[in-house]
Parts: C-alpha cells; sequence; structure tokens
C-alpha cells in the first residue's frame, strides 16, 4: 500500500468508546477526559525506578515541586517473584502504590517486560537482535495451538498478571495498560525481534497480533478486567515501506484504545525536537483512529516545539535511571517541561 502523504497534518477521527465494549464508568471517564485533553494538553510521566514504585517521581518532585501526571509500573519480574525477591519486592506494593497514586490523582499505567515463559530461563530478550549471552528462544507461534504447552504457559502467565490487575480494577482504578512493547524489532535483514512476543517460527507479526487477541480476550471475558486502556506500541524502523509495516503489525482498532511509539534519539538536540514524522506516521498507523503517545523516550520533547509543529503527544514518558536524573538527559530539564502550561502534572488533573 502506498505511504500517507506526511506533508499534512493527520485528520482524526477518534473513536468514541474504549475497545472493551463493557468498560467500567471509571474507565469510560479517564478515555474521555484523555479525548478532551487531546491536541491542546500533554500529560507527563514517569518510569518506575523499582518496578513497583515512584522512585522516578520522587525524584522529579522533589527537584520541581510538581508530580508527574502518569506513574507507570512493570510487571517484569511478576512471574519470578522468588527468583529476584533479593532485587525487586513484592507486587503487593504494585497494588499498594498504584492505588495511593490514584488516590492522590494521578494516572496509573502498566507495562510488563514478559519473562520467558516456560521457565527455561529468566529472559524476555530473544537471539535475533541481541547480543545477550542468555536469551530465550521461546516461540510465540504456540499462540496458534492451543494444545501446545508453549500456549497454555502463555496463558498461566497471562492469568498471574490478572490477580494483580483485579484489586485495582475493585479499587476502581482505570490502567493505562501497554503490554508487548516494541514487539517489531529491528528489520529482518537487521535481525528481526528483540523480544520473545515478536519472534516465533512463523509469520512472526502474525503471532504477535494472535498473542494481543487472545490476551485481550482473556483479560476482558475471562477475567472481566473492564479496567483497562489497551496501549499498542508501534514500531518504526526505518524502512521505505513503513506504512506497510505498520499496519502488517498492528492488532487491530478493536483491539487497542492508544497507540504509542518509543524514541531513543541518538543526542540531546534531536531528542529535543518534537518528533513530528514518528508522531504522524503512527498516526497513520492506527488509521487516525487513536490518539498518539510517546510511550518512552530518552529525551523529553521540547513542548514549545510539541505544539508549535503538531506533534501534541497525549502523553511522554522518559525511561527511568539515568533518562530520568542525568543532566545528560532529562535531569535539568523537569522544570523547563513540568511548568510549561500545556503540560499536564498531577497537581492539574
Amino acid at each position: 500500500m502506498p505511504n500517507p502523504d506526511l506533508l499534512y497534518a493527520p485528520v482524526f477521527q477518534l473513536d468514541a468508546l474504549p475497545c472493551v465494549p463493557n468498560a467500567n464508568v471509571a474507565t469510560k471517564a479517564l478515555y474521555s477526559r484523555l479525548k478532551k485533553w487531546w491536541g491542546s494538553k500533554s500529560l507527563s510521566g514517569s518510569m518506575a525506578q523499582s518496578t513497583v514504585g515512584t522512585e522516578s517521581d520522587d525524584f522529579v518532585y522533589a527537584l520541581t515541586g510538581l508530580h508527574t501526571a502518569i506513574a507507570t509500573f512493570d510487571f517484569m519480574n511478576v512471574t519470578r517473584e522468588t527468583q529476584w525477591a533479593s532485587w525487586d519486592r513484592p507486587y503487593s506494593e504494585l497494588v499498594a502504590n498504584a492505588i495511593e497514586w490514584a488516590s492522590d490523582g494521578g494516572i496509573v499505567s502498566c507495562m510488563w517486560h514478559w519473562r520467558d515463559p516456560s521457565g527455561a530461563t529468566d529472559e524476555f530478550y530473544c537471539k535475533p537482535a541481541t547480543d545477550r549471552p542468555t536469551y530465550t528462544t521461546f516461540d510465540v507461534s504456540d499462540i496458534f495451538n492451543p494444545l501446545s504447552e508453549g500456549y497454555s504457559q502463555m496463558m498461566t502467565d497471562i492469568d498471574k498478571v490478572a490477580t494483580y490487575l483485579k484489586p485495582l480494577r475493585d479499587a476502581g482504578l482505570p490502567i493505562l495498560w501497554r503490554p508487548m512493547h516494541e514487539a517489531q524489532g529491528n528489520r529482518d535483514s537487521q535481525g528481526g525481534a528483540w523480544f520473545w512476543w515478536g519472534n516465533g517460527s512463523g509469520d512472526r507479526a502474525a503471532a504477535c497480533k494472535e498473542l494481543w487477541r487472545v490476551m485481550w480476550d482473556r483479560m476482558t471475558n475471562h477475567h472481566g478486567l473492564n479496567n483497562l486502556l489497551w496501549v499498542w506500541t508501534n514500531q518504526l524502523t526505518g524502512t521505505e515501506e513503513w506504512y506497510d509495516e505498520c499496519t502488517t503489525w498492528y492488532p487491530g482498532g478493536q483491539y487497542v484504545d492508544i497507540i504509542g511509539v518509543d524514541i531513543y534519539a541518538d543526542d540531546i538536540e534531536q531528542g529535543r525536537g518534537s518528533q513530528l514524522v514518528q508522531f504522524k506516521k503512527t498516526a497513520h498507523a492506527a488509521g487516525c483512529k487513536k490518539m498518539v503517545a510517546l510511550t518512552e523516550c530518552g529525551y523529553i520533547p521540547n513542548p514549545a516545539a510539541m505544539f508549535n509543529e503538531g506533534a501534541t503527544w497525549l502523553w511522554w514518558m522518559p525511561w527511568n535511571g539515568d533518562f530520568t536524573t542525568s543532566p545528560s538527559y532529562n535531569g535539568d530539564y523537569w522544570p523547563t517541561a513540568m511548568k510549561d502550561s500545556r503540560i499536564l502534572n498531577r497537581e492539574d488533573i
């Protein structure tokens, strides 16, 4: 298919309601608020350092006197709580911290660095595009065979995560739910997938999409998780056939509420730019029917550049560690970003 013309601003026709048909009142309300802010405001975000805590926001607050609007947690070790107990804290803390964050007026986001479902390794990285000495060979294509051991293992892990999402539902928390991020990885000619959920023995895009849809169905219909807004992470590999690639991997509008992209620029000059081209491409990947978020970034984009150029990201979220605290990235830029009138922080929402 021909690429959309990027000379023009995308014309959005957003879906009226969340993709989960029986989304609860709180989730519909958050979706409505996001649509109200879309195009004129952008939400600040922070990423948990310990997967379950708000340490990154603590740093931001100490520097600016403001809290980020969104706190993101990671279910990375939820299926390995025993093995990783010395590194991480129990996931009951994630539930408690998320409820406290929401009670203080913030928005909760959760992602999942999903470790090898087979348990053969502790990895989420796969071989094709990594130089790591250890990696998983778990085959996402098992999702097409409900009788396979791999299918059963994936369902077990999904069910485990659901046990922690249910208390958040019961507490009235809508969640920005972003699993299976960066699935496409590199172009196949450059090694392919980074993570196992994008790496299969057959058509890896088809298998990844099927896993997304199976997860959506199991969480929605089996577990009754009607508090999730589903966030798909688009991948831009630099190929001229970007539109075909993006739409080939896209799970479908009926399973997605918001589309995002992760951008780690090579240098600060590039990173402080609006990322307009990536914004437009990501919008078109979902047919301009979904709000567009900068779901991870190395550098916070300059708010003036964002809004002057039309890259009106719904939210932005620098990664944790040095990306949050080092002056080489954002350590001394938070006050500029947070105090711009077009940026919404927790105090504003």
